[in-house]
């Protein structure tokens, strides 16, 4: 969601964006170097998310309202279109999908293209923060801690509910409410209290002790084999000082990075298992590069579906303005 023309850009968030990118499609393929920055990768989407709650502050219930009514409806018709082309795309490659994978798919976003859960648990998650913030905003205080939940469910879900099988155990932790509603909130609260914030925090020493602290913890699970995740204790304490460093530091960006992360970053995520799948069949892929290929190959992907959604758009507009006869 961007920034309205009352909400001055911040640069910084726009270049986590395109590193968040980067870290998705690091999830989904493999990369040599993988090992160097795994620990920080589960920090991809609680920061988009969060960036989303961000942009949704405004010191005003009716603006916020209509900021989560139009984001829940952009990201519903969004989750529509990657629904059916990961559909069509699946289908073609032999997949095959009955009316009640459709059904739980439309839901939980998770049943044909697991990674388009995000899209779901985005618009559910905006629907349930405007009743949130309208009628319980003290709420909104509250659910940051569902982190706790979240790490429970992704590093121990399977000791926890040992007779659950994988795929429900994925439906209880990648949703609107265990972790969309979070991270919007972590987002929309550093937002609102940035000033508090910054006159209490020493923003540059708890962004290095939180990274320092996530590598000592991936460190320690290795050594004494505690089940591994992307999502470790510390990952989202470390998402609230990299948005804090973001917000602080507004001008901070990589040029690249920062275009990529404007016009880009969530088209790489939505089209980065098309792409993976349709260089694997000409044979580009299994590759010890494979996380830098696929993000690479996205970009002009998606500058391919920038251009066709925006001739699209003026067309419709040309004819809601031509005349009835």
């Amino acid at each position: 969601m961007p920034p309205t023309s009352q909400t001055k850009r911040i640069d910084s968030l726009y270049t986590l964006k395109a590193v968040c990118s980067f870290f998705v499609v690091t999830i989904h393929t493999t990369f040599f170097l993988k090992g160097w920055f795994l620990f920080i990768v589960g920090v991809a989407v609680p920061c988009f998310l969060a960036i989303t709650g961000y942009f949704l502050y405004s010191d005003s219930l009716e603006q916020e309202q209509a900021k989560c009514k139009k984001g829940a409806a952009k990201a519903f018709k969004t989750s529509l279109i990657f629904f059916a082309l990961y559909w069509c795309l699946y289908s073609a490659l032999g997949s095959h999908y009955t009316c009640t994978d459709i059904l739980i798919n439309l839901v939980t976003g998770l049943k044909i293209c697991s990674p388009m859960w995000y899209l779901t648990a985005l618009w559910e998650a905006l629907i349930l923060f405007c009743f949130i913030r309208k009628y319980i905003p003290k709420l909104i205080y509250y659910l940051p801690f569902f982190f706790l939940p979240i790490y429970a469910l992704s590093t121990h879900g399977e000791f926890i509910f040992r007779n659950m099988d994988v795929g429900t155990l994925t439906m209880l932790r990648l949703n609107a409410i265990v972790t969309g509603l979070p991270c919007l909130c972590i987002g929309y609260l550093i937002h609102k209290h940035k000033d508090w914030i910054f006159a209490r925090t020493n923003v540059i020493m708890g962004l290095s002790v939180s990274l320092l602290a996530l590598m000592t913890e991936m460190h320690i699970r290795e050594n004494y084999q505690i089940p591994y995740s992307y999502i470790h204790l510390l990952t989202y304490p470390c998402v609230v000082m990299i948005i804090i460093f973001c917000v602080k530091f507004p001008h901070f960006k990589i040029p690249v990075l920062n275009y990529i992360g404007i016009h880009h970053s969530a088209n790489i995520y939505y089209f980065h298992m098309a792409v993976f799948a349709c260089l694997g069949l000409i044979g580009v892929l299994p590759s010890r590069w494979e996380t830098v290929l696929v993000w690479l190959a996205c970009l002009p992907v998606s500058t391919l579906f920038n251009t066709i959604t925006k001739l699209l758009g003026n067309l419709f507009k040309r004819f809601r303005r031509t005349p009835a006869c």
